[in-house]
């Protein structure tokens, strides 16, 4: 884990904290890192949960596997924990007025919200601002438990910690770690803001703001805020604005902002994401530049400066300028920078999308993959598709595209929406991989033919006999998405006829080859009693490299610790 830095308030524990993980696990990519204070860093890696202190300690779900974790959100002293499944668990101190689960408001090992689980409610994103926490269901119903309820103008919370459903059609919630006030984006993506607003944090004035319109944040498309305690920093299409209290953002500071304003230094700058603590902040340009500002009290900013009032680029060194996109998550007064790899399923089949290769489905100038499409929307005619789409204009269909290839670029109510329209029931269960693992099965609409020779058939050659061929059928587009050896053969050989049958050369076992396809299909390793696991994973571990699979492949580390038990 190299190319992790950690910057501010106990920089040495957790680095050592990060060595000491890193010499458990063997591995360098991890997937999440979040922090909380006095509760430490959680870090998902390898499909394990580890929070990190003075020590490493593995943490587990009661209901859900690790790999299920969507999101981790921080709030002053606790974390909240989004799984894949809708279910949501809390680990930490929720504060005062925060939630309680049977009278217990400190838990040591993640917990399950109870309400959720128990009333079939599925959340689909969570957040936390300060000793509030905030749940979005699939429906789009705002829950809400802590001391900013009371701004939404919904009942008092009761001494127990209860949930309040405080809105109503809500797109997403944006608050911050230190953060007394929070905004909330409609469906109509209009956004208001709620809270304290002594500094006019919230970007208009008043003390204390009930759900007032804010124009400025209102109707955007890319939007991002991060609220600390007397400022609030916006991501506008790119370009970033301050409101609030300013000393740190190179601007006029004599007074409080009475408005969001553009940070002069950097407003010809496009930015791709923000991020901040209880008083630094971060932003990452387009082009991977890194900029900061703010309080560095900690240094953890990484610089000796004691603040830094004008945003200035960072420097990174070692691995990670190398790393590509980056990920910054933030304490009150702690900064980790890690690369940003979307491991897993999902990525694989959006970086295909945007590769646009073999395309052969379109509306609105979209292209995507005709077989794909098709499973990920109920399995009707492709024209019938195309004809719904049509009604919903280009816009959400890009967003429907998105959803079909496991991406991340749209609104939840387009997805319903479309959903309806389609006739696929429980869309929020629906999942990138579920869908195509039931491509393993449709055997008539599988394209192509790998043809494998068993090394145990040799004896039949040197008699005379013809080579005992084993075919194993497979769809194509499934080969291109998960191997890099199929992709680059298909694509040299585009422009001549290919065959649809290809034998392979890698000296694999047949029963190798298909838990490998079969892996391709559903992202799990199906070892069976049938064969020697030793030797199928050391088989597999070959494949690895011979078919090219990905990076996002999780593949690799799970033989790893399938070696492992045989040690």
């Amino acid at each position: 884990m190299e190319n992790i830095l950690t910057y501010g308030k106990d920089d040495k524990v957790f680095k050592k904290a990060i060595q000491e993980l890193k010499n458990q696990t063997e591995t360098h990519t991890p997937k999440i890192i979040n922090f909380c204070e006095n509760e430490g860093l959680l870090v998902t890696t390898n499909n394990k949960l580890f929070r990190l202190t003075q020590s490493v300690e593995e943490l587990h779900l009661q209901y859900d596997d690790v790999s299920q974790i969507k999101t981790i959100r921080n709030g002053a002293h606790c974390f909240l924990i989004l799984c894949s499944s809708g279910n949501v668990y809390i680990f930490g101190s929720t504060g005062t007025g925060g939630l309680k689960i049977k009278n217990e408001s400190s838990y040591t090992k993640p917990r399950i919200i109870d309400y959720f689980k128990d009333n079939n409610i599925f959340i689909r994103d969570i957040e936390c601002c300060n000793e509030t926490q905030f749940f979005i269901s699939e429906g789009n119903d705002l829950y809400c438990v802590g001391h900013l309820a009371n701004t939404f103008n919904a009942p008092k919370l009761n001494p127990n910690g209860q949930l309040t459903l405080v809105r109503k059609k809500v797109l997403a919630l944006y608050g911050g770690i230190k953060g007394r006030h929070c905004f909330v984006q409609d469906e109509d993506l209009t956004v208001y803001a709620c809270g304290h607003n002594d500094y006019n944090q919230c970007g208009i004035t008043g003390n204390s703001v009930h759900v007032i319109k804010v124009p400025l944040l209102s109707n955007v498309k890319k939007l991002d805020i991060v609220c600390t305690h007397t400022n609030c920093t916006a991501l506008v299409d790119g370009c970033v604005y301050s409101a609030g209290y300013s000393s740190f953002h190179g601007l006029d500071h004599s007074n409080n902002l009475q408005g969001f304003t553009k940070i002069p230094t950097i407003q010809e700058i496009k930015f791709k994401s923000i991020h901040g603590g209880s008083s630094h902040f971060w932003a990452i340009a387009e082009d991977n530049t890194i900029y900061k500002w703010g309080w560095n009290d900690t240094a953890q900013l990484g610089t000796g400066d004691r603040t830094i009032k004008t945003p200035k680029t960072h420097a990174l060194t070692g691995p990670l300028t190398e790393s590509g996109n980056l990920t910054i998550t933030c304490g009150p007064f702690v900064s980790i920078i890690f690369p940003s790899i979307d491991t897993g399923f999902n990525s694989e089949f959006t970086k295909f999308l945007k590769r646009q290769e073999n395309c052969d489905w379109e509306v609105y100038g979209i292209k995507a993959h005709e077989i794909i499409v098709n499973c990920r929307s109920g399995d009707k005619d492709p024209n019938e598709i195309k004809s719904i789409l049509q009604n919903f204009g280009e816009d959400k269909t890009r967003e429907w595209i998105d959803w079909v290839y496991g991406g991340q670029s749209y609104s939840f109510s387009t997805i319903k929406e479309i959903a309806k329209k389609l006739e696929i029931q429980n869309v929020e269960k629906k999942t990138l991989e579920h869908d195509i693992s039931l491509l393993e099965e449709d055997e008539d609409s599988k394209d192509f033919i790998i043809l494998v020779k068993d090394p145990e058939e040799d004896d039949d050659e040197e008699e005379g006999g013809e080579d005992e061929m084993v075919e194993i059928p497979v769809h194509k587009i499934i080969l291109q998405i998960r191997s890099g050896l199929f992709r680059d053969m298909f694509n040299l050989l585009s422009e001549k006829k290919v065959t649809n049958t290809v034998q392979d050369y890698s000296n694999k076992s047949p029963e190798s080859l298909e838990i490998l396809i079969s892996y391709f299909y559903t992202n799990k390793l199906k070892l069976t009693a049938d064969n020697d696991p030793q030797l199928t994973v050391e088989e597999l571990e070959d494949a690895v490299e011979y078919y090219k699979l990905d990076k996002e492949s999780n593949l690799k580390s799970e033989l790893e610790q399938i070696k492992n038990t045989y040690k």
